[in-house]
């Protein structure tokens, strides 16, 4: 299906031509000299790309990008301008406000190249509004791949590969990263400036600034996918072993680490005593590797984080049975979009590679220990490679006076007699 678009100018010249262009390309357009109008044509159709020129009189084309954004947010908005204002044109595109800018005059080839991009965008946002039946064949594909105990080298990788597109680009090309450094690396290209006497160019220092967070996101990106490759192909299990009575002060250590992660909802995390009589008293130990074991309780309580609320309180309980020692980590469960919530369903989805709950990225958290729909992945083999195992289920919190059920993340060890 092709894309309807809506062109936003007040320049009656720069409107009838552009409009023009996007007609001789096959595709339908309305036009609008003013936001108000475009407001009135956005009520009565529906369309899939907005190209909105920046300069115009009275409402500017950042308000009618963020009206849009309110109220019409699957339209992928372009804008359009003559302006040189690099900090304004910044402003618009950060944070998904706009997916990219036109610089006038514009070629038919930079207009076509740019709306197939926006309309890919488009059909992207659509398909991460549900989780398609493809995908849930991506993730009984995964669970095959990432079958521990047999040979991966022999398994079928082709037939994943045009199901898991959808999921990497959320992971991906979503919030910073290689996403953002593309579309800075474009910027500078438009706006470097050629200084003949020194042999050099010039960027705006915003530009350079964004072209280093974008290079030390996909830096990350690629380190997580080292880190993803080494863990999940290891075979040699972690012996390394600790008395239990260690794990609470190990643990407040990796909740130390996490504060600045805290304070981005003014969050706690609040550690249970370690108070199994026979466990202290004959110095029990489990097998704990504290830098891989690091990994798995960092990545988890992030979770935890990024799924709670304002000031939520994040609970880490200990738990003995008769041959094993149990770490919980409890959050409370909100409800919300159905396709986000909690079930039988998803709960067995969880810890499969690439999968999200909720398909949007907080780019608060984006510095997550491993990330990219890998994390739990990873926790998971990690305990499998301690013997032990991880689950999810939710649970009765009888700590917290007014929470319900929490969701409850499990790490159990067997205990070394």
């Amino acid at each position: 299906m092709k894309p309807h678009i809506l062109l936003v100018d007040d320049d009656e010249v720069v409107l009838m031509a552009v409009s023009a262009m996007i007609e001789s390309l096959g595709l339908s357009c309305d036009t609008a000299p003013s936001p108000k109008i475009a407001k009135e044509k956005l009520e009565i159709s529906k369309f899939q790309i907005g190209i909105i020129d920046l300069n115009m009189k009275g409402e500017t084309g950042e308000g009618l990008v963020d009206y849009i954004l309110d109220k019409y947010p699957d339209i992928i908005c372009v804008i359009l301008s003559a302006t040189e204002d690099v900090d304004r044109i910044i402003a618009v595109l950060s944070h998904h406000r706009a997916y990219e800018f036109l610089k006038k005059p514009i070629s038919i080839e930079t207009l076509k190249s740019t709306i197939e991009r926006a309309h890919y965008a488009y059909h992207q946002k659509k398909m991460r509004e549900t989780i398609p039946d493809n995908e849930m064949l991506l993730y009984k594909k995964a669970i095959e791949i990432f079958d521990w105990k047999a040979d991966i080298s022999t398994k079928d990788f082709k037939a994943l590969g045009p199901n898991i597109i959808h999921q990497m680009n959320i992971n991906f090309f979503q919030g910073e990263g290689l996403g953002a450094l593309i579309s800075t690396i474009q910027m500078i290209t438009m706006y470097a400036k050629k200084d003949d006497t020194k042999g050099i160019y010039e960027i705006p220092t915003e530009m350079f600034d964004l072209m280093r967070e974008g290079l030390e996101s996909t830096n990350k990106f690629v380190k997580t996918l080292s880190l993803a490759q080494t863990m999940l192909m290891r075979q040699k299990e972690y012996d390394q072993t600790i008395e239990i009575v260690e794990i609470k002060q190990i643990i407040e250590g990796y909740a130390d680490e996490l504060q600045s992660f805290l304070s981005i909802k003014q969050q706690s995390i609040t550690i249970g005593n370690i108070s199994d009589y026979t466990a202290i008293r004959y110095k029990k130990k489990t097998n704990f590797d504290k830098e891989a074991m690091g990994i798995v309780i960092r990545e988890l309580l992030t979770n935890a984080m990024k799924y709670s609320q304002k000031n939520d309180i994040i609970l880490v309980l200990f738990f003995f049975t008769e041959n094993f020692f149990e770490i919980k980590i409890m959050n409370p469960i909100y409800t919300g979009k159905p396709e986000h919530e909690l079930n039988e369903k998803n709960l067995q989805l969880i810890f499969e590679p690439f999968y999200r709950l909720n398909n949007e990225v907080d780019e608060r958290f984006l510095e997550e220990g491993v990330g990219y729909g890998l994390g739990l992945t990873v926790a998971k083999r990690i305990i499998e490679l301690h013997d032990g195992s991880l689950y999810v289920n939710k649970m009765k919190n009888h700590v917290i006076v007014g929470r319900d059920v929490d969701l409850a993340v499990t790490i159990r060890l067997k205990i070394i007699p």
